[in-house]
């Protein structure tokens, strides 16, 4: 049976610094290369304060293909990290050899998300 080599922990942060997402729906937007690698296993740290009822962290994956590269218009991916009012919440993804382009929206109209991290591993090589 084939096993995996995994690149050793990253620095916490290595693919996004802490940043603040703000409500006013201007999205923080991060590359992720893993074309030459197996598979990249991202995980964001989101820190909420004070939350509305509509509050979370929507997270949009897109393709980048080409020598441009072109990002594509249709996610590959999407999902909400929820909010919860003075709590870090923690939400892992992997995506597949290939390069992408991840966006973070505040879905809160009134209020922050205080601080958003993103930190990967890498899984380099099946043998």
């Amino acid at each position: 049976m084939a096993s995996p080599s995994m690149t050793t922990g990253n620095s916490a942060g290595n693919l996004l610094a802490s940043t603040t997402v703000s409500h006013t729906g201007t999205p923080v937007t991060f590359n992720v290369d893993v074309s030459a690698k197996f598979e990249a296993q991202i995980q964001l740290s989101a820190t909420f304060g004070t939350v509305a009822a509509t509050a979370g962290l929507q997270v949009t994956v897109y393709r980048r293909i080409g020598s441009g590269p072109a990002v594509d218009t249709n996610a590959v991916t999407q999902f909400v990290v929820p909010a919860v009012a003075s709590t870090t919440s923690l939400q892992s993804f992997a995506l597949p050899t290939g390069r992408y382009q991840v966006s973070l929206k505040d879905l809160d109209t009134t209020n922050d998300v205080t601080s958003v991290t993103a930190t990967d591993d890498t899984v380099d090589s099946v043998a």
